[in-house]
């Protein structure tokens, strides 16, 4: 894959495309080594309030930190930028007391599903027992084995599916302002719709190397500790000291999985939303149009892949000032897949910039898949913000520049 580098961008910019389960795991690794220091100092704030026992409850309220650090540096990946320490927080500010109600009404929900999925299966064994009390005991102990088996099946399935969701739920939330409370709910949901047998086995990826690292870090723990009297492990009776240094250095370990993992486990839910949007709403479309649209103080766009629809953020787009970024011409898509053929600017608006006569590909896409953005009439020259399913990734960041906006005829100039 090839990805442009534009003047003022920093890395390559993340192809905005489909990925298979695997590549989402990949690409999510890719944007946490970036961004790694950044990721690590916001998952340090909640790595350390929950290792202290009295802290513990308050690394909830930390979270809604993370879930905004983690979609900041995504939105920062698909436009090639850096991120600051304090853009996340920026980023987050504004959306804290939204995010915080979104993560307690998603733990709300889980703890909803189990509750009713704990009752269902009480029911079920009392109606299996009333049911074969008259029959022998080699049939009830069978009987109740596979009924064992099938509510730990129903159990793990409902809570692996419901972790996805769940954690879905903070990136909707982040990334679209428009979706608070329920909203995200939903809309998460609506996302996750027909596609709940990758979200399963990606949630039993993640479930189940969170198990493989606690069960390692656990059984060495167990085995030092089941020693008698910790004599073959230390060579004499161990006093208080040895005990709580062997409890610290567990504690430690944990902490430090603790730290690494939670940006990183946010991370491929990110990922995973940007892969949904492309596949429910042509994100990828959008965002190629958008970046590919010339600018009236430069020249030509950037330069868009043929093979995986890997645009770089537009040359005048700032991280720190999201309405930086002109769409003085519509772009008229020749070929869906290879070229992007820039047009002559108008004074007027072009409104039919979605039909799908206009791809090679032949796909037709609603009003609300729109390919590019809608533009309104108005000057040409005018900076105008995005609109439609990529807007998000434009509109989402806070301006904080403190950097002074250069006079119009000074720009021009430059």
């Amino acid at each position: 894959m090839n990805s442009e580098i534009n003047p003022q961008t920093e890395f390559p910019a993340l192809p905005v495309r489909r990925r298979e389960t695997l590549e989402i795991f990949d690409t999510a690794l890719k944007i946490y080594r970036r961004y790694f220091w950044v990721l690590i100092g916001w998952s340090a704030l909640i790595a350390a309030l929950s290792l202290v026992p009295i802290l513990n409850w308050f690394s909830f309220f930390a979270m809604p930190l993370l879930y905004g650090a983690v979609s900041c540096c995504v939105a920062a990946a698909v436009r090639g930028q850096k991120v600051r320490f304090s853009q996340c927080w920026s980023f987050t500010k504004p959306r804290y007391g939204a995010l915080l109600g979104v993560v307690f009404l998603s733990y709300l929900v889980l703890f909803g599903i189990f509750l009713a999925l704990y009752i269902a299966s009480i029911l079920l064994g009392l109606l299996g027992y009333w049911a074969l009390s008259s029959a022998p005991q080699p049939v009830q102990i069978v009987a109740a084995i596979v009924g064992g088996l099938l509510a730990l099946v129903a159990f793990s399935a409902a809570g692996v599916v419901a972790f996805g969701w769940t954690n879905m739920v903070p990136i909707v939330a982040c990334l679209e302002d428009d979706k608070r409370g329920s909203a995200a709910l939903g809309r998460a949901f609506e996302l996750l719709k027909g596609q709940w047998r990758r979200v399963f086995g990606m949630s039993l990826i993640l479930g189940l190397a969170i198990l493989a690292v606690f069960g390692i870090i656990g059984g060495i723990y167990s085995l030092v500790i089941g020693f008698a009297s910790l004599r073959d492990a230390l060579g004499s009776d161990p006093g208080n000291g040895a005990i709580y240094g062997l409890l610290g250095t567990f504690g430690a370990f944990m902490g430090l999985f603790i730290l690494i993992w939670n940006p990183a486990q946010s991370l491929v839910i990110a990922v995973l939303y940007l892969d949904l949007r492309v596949r429910r709403e042509a994100l990828d479309l959008e965002w190629t149009a958008y970046a590919s649209a010339p600018s009236p103080m430069s020249s030509p766009g950037p330069t868009i892949s043929s093979n995986s629809f890997s645009a770089s953020a537009p040359a005048e787009f700032d991280f720190l000032r999201p309405d930086a970024v002109s769409i003085s011409a519509p772009a008229m898509i020749t070929d869906a897949r290879v070229q992007v053929t820039p047009v002559q600017p108008a004074p007027q608006a072009v409104e039919n910039l979605t039909s799908p006569t206009s791809f090679a590909a032949g796909s037709a896409f609603a009003p609300e898949n729109a390919l590019a953005a809608r533009l309104v009439s108005r000057d040409v020259n005018e900076p105008q913000k995005m609109e439609g399913p990529a807007s998000f990734l434009v509109d989402a960041v806070p301006d904080v520049s403190s950097e002074p906006e250069k006079p119009e005829k000074e720009a021009q100039r430059d």
